[in-house]
Parts: C-alpha cells; structure tokens; sequence
C-alpha cells in the first residue's frame, strides 16, 4: 500500500485480494484484505463469485467487518498516517530492473512495525510557482528525521543537494548498503511512534486525527485451508506503547468485528512527554483486526 501511495500521489486506491490464483477468498482472509485497506487509506472492491450453497455462510462471516467499517467511517477518514520514516522508491528505474530493492525494504519496515512513508523523485521536484531552486528540503522530508533508500546511487544530481541540506538540519539519510540498516533506522528514530510486543505476524498502522489517534492491530496468522474455509490463530496479550500528540489522554476503546476479540474500554497509563504524552495499554486478544481509538 505505501508503495503504491508514494507513486499514486493522492488518487484513490483500491484493493482486491485473489488468493492463490482462486478467485473465492476465504471469509476471514477476506476481512483481513478489508481492514488492511482501511487501515492504510484505501477502499476494498469485493466482487463474490461464490457459489449458490456458500453464500449465506459467506455472506454472514464477512458482512459484520463491512458493518464495522461503515459504522467507523469518521475514524478512517481524513485521519494522516504517522511517519517515523520515509523510504525512497525511484520509480525511474521501474522498467530498467526486475528488482525492486524498496519493496524488500518496505517489507522489513512492516515487519518491524516502523511507521514510514514512502516517496519518490517526484516529491523532489520544485514546487511550482515559488523561488524554490531545487535546494529546498522537499515537504516530503519535512517532519521527520530519517530517510532511507536501497543506495545513494539511487538518487540523481539535482536530488544530493537536498540530501546535504537534509543531512545538515540533523536528518539521517540511510542505505540498504549496510548490514544493519534496520537497527541504524530505528536508533535514529529514538521515539518511535509505537512500540508493540506482540508476535511477529502482528501488524500495527498509527494515524491520527484531531485530539485522538488511532491504532490499527491486524493479525496475519490466519491460514487459507481451501477456497471457503481458513484458519484463524489469534493473538493474546499485546502490549503497546503509544506516542499521541496530546497531553491529556481520557480514554482508550478497542472496536473489531471479531466476535472474540477483545472489545470496549481498554486499562491504560499514560505519562507526559514534551507536548505530548506516553500511553502504555494492553490488548488481551486480537483475532483478526482491531481498531483501538485513543482520546
């Protein structure tokens, strides 16, 4: 989704999911494609071709994630992700290699749960109508602290100078090039949006909005056993820490469609920091997705 983001520049995206070439997902994959989509900005096209005796059961195990969303639809939009980071994609190169070494890099970031933005050479042009000379920090750099990408020879002559620039107002421009470029990322990083102990296959997506910030938990494990039927292992006892943009939190709620998912008020703590403040709270079971609403 990130990927698509940085190229797409603000168009609308929509997602489908076709599992194993099988153009029948089964239902839990399915409400996992949906609240991946969400949670990254994007609309999810389903387009059933299921079969007559499958569709009630279908129909009754997807529907209550569609509900869930439509009922949430004020904390889904007009909510910005948080970027901790930003990656580089020079979509130039698309056609001239069948690698794409930022799609690796965007995968260890999710995996790492890394709140990132990606870009590409589009967000170094200058911007119009100004006196801007191409030596500006482009906005795309402005608010964060870490720029990553597969090699510095990834970028071209006019873009080095904005990395200097970048580079000299405290910023940290990293590369794939070493071993331990993850670890440089997150030192660099230092206060990272959220912090989540939680097994590998869970996945976590900050926005935020006005007085609230939003924490979407995707659960991976879920395991496609034929066209109409999956596994789902959930995940018990994840525990996050929370960078909001607010000092005074009043209240945490968790909202799923998971009908054994944790649900409602959730325990929290929170402590100032600068301007803002420190939530440490815990999920006692995600199923599939859960949208936790800080306030």
């Amino acid at each position: 989704y990130k990927q698509l983001r940085g190229i797409c520049h603000g168009k609308p995206l929509v997602a489908v999911t076709i599992a194993e070439a099988d153009y029948h997902t089964p239902p839990h994959l399915v409400r996992l494609a949906m609240a991946e989509a969400a949670a990254n900005g994007a609309s999810y096209l389903s387009w059933p071709t299921w079969p007559e005796k499958e569709r009630t059961r279908m129909i009754s195990l997807i529907r209550p994630q569609a509900d869930l969303l439509r009922r949430n639809e004020k904390l889904l939009n007009d909510a910005p992700a948080r970027r901790d980071a930003v990656l580089f994609l020079p979509f130039r190169r698309w056609t001239k290699t069948d690698r794409c070494a930022a799609f690796t890099l965007a995968a260890s970031l999710t995996r790492a749960n890394v709140q990132y933005e990606v870009i590409c050479e589009d967000d170094f042009l200058p911007l119009p109508a100004t006196k801007d000379r191409g030596e500006r920090i482009p906005n795309s750099l402005r608010e964060t602290k870490v720029l990553l990408a597969a090699s510095r020879s990834d970028f071209g002559p006019s873009e080095l100078p904005k990395l200097e620039k970048f580079s000299r107002s405290g910023g940290f421009v990293i590369t794939a090039q070493e071993t331990d470029w993850l670890q440089q990322v997150q030192r660099a990083i230092a206060k990272p949006s959220i912090a989540l102990q939680a097994p590998g296959n869970v996945r976590a997506v900050v926005h935020d909005q006005p007085h609230r910030t939003l924490v979407h938990l995707l659960n991976l494990n879920i395991e496609r056993l034929s066209s109409f039927e999956d596994k789902v292992t959930p995940a018990s006892g994840l525990q996050a820490k929370v960078r909001v943009p607010f000092a005074r939190v009043r209240s945490i709620r968790a909202l799923t469609a998971d009908v054994d998912g944790t649900s409602g008020p959730l325990n929290f703590s929170s402590r100032a920091e600068g301007r803002g403040a420190v939530v440490e709270m815990t999920v006692p079971r995600l199923e599939i997705a859960t949208l936790v609403v800080i306030e």
